[in-house]
Formats: structure tokens, C-alpha cells, sequence
């Protein structure tokens, strides 16, 4: 069981990764912004806590995952893996333009 650990470890992919899902999760708290959705904490890591409406959360949950952590607020979590691709990413934010009649360029 720990062998995949070792090497997990040994050849500092797990850097990689981190550095990676860092970096996805601060791309999408910008593209966020972009649209007018306030990201709720500094990104840290590879989530990113923001709130949208409860009507935006159900359409949004129809086509993507996310936890509303908050459901009084309808604050969510958003989190970002070692296979969240810019795509992704720019998929979501255009259901959100769509949503809030966003001009798509």
C-alpha cells in the first residue's frame, strides 16, 4: 500500500500537482471576478469560496459539481483537481455569463 506513496513522494510529483491546482484555483477566483462573482476568501489552495444565487446553483449543479457549503448563503465551494483543465474552467464561467446575460465574446 505505501509503495505508491513512495513514489508519489520521491519524485516530488506531488509539487507538481499542488503547484498545478494552485494555480487553476487562482485562474478560476480571477475569471470569478471577471463576472462580477467576489471570490469570499484569499486562494491558498485549490478551493475557492464564493456565493451565487439559489437559482444559479441549481442550473449551474445540473452540469457541474460543487458543495454549497452554505446554505443559508448559498455560499459554494469550488475545487480545483490534478485534472482541471483552463476548459474546464472557462466552461463554467460561460454557463455563469449565460446565466446572468453576460455579453459572450
Amino acid at each position: 500500500m505505501a509503495a505508491q506513496f513512495l513514489a508519489y513522494f520521491s519524485s516530488e510529483v506531488w509539487l507538481e500537482i499542488a503547484r498545478y491546482q494552485c494555480e487553476t484555483a487562482k485562474y478560476l477566483s480571477a475569471e470569478l471576478q471577471k463576472v462580477g462573482v467576489p471570490t469570499h476568501y484569499a486562494v491558498e489552495s485549490n478551493a475557492v469560496f464564493c456565493a451565487f444565487s439559489k437559482n444559479e446553483v441549481k442550473t449551474l449543479r445540473e452540469e457541474f459539481f460543487f458543495y454549497v457549503w452554505n446554505e443559508l448563503t448559498y455560499e459554494c465551494r469550488l475545487m480545483t483537481s490534478y485534472d482541471t483543465k483552463k476548459e474546464d474552467i472557462d466552461r463554467f464561467i460561460g454557463k455563469i455569463k449565460m446565466l446572468r446575460n453576460i455579453n459572450l465574446r
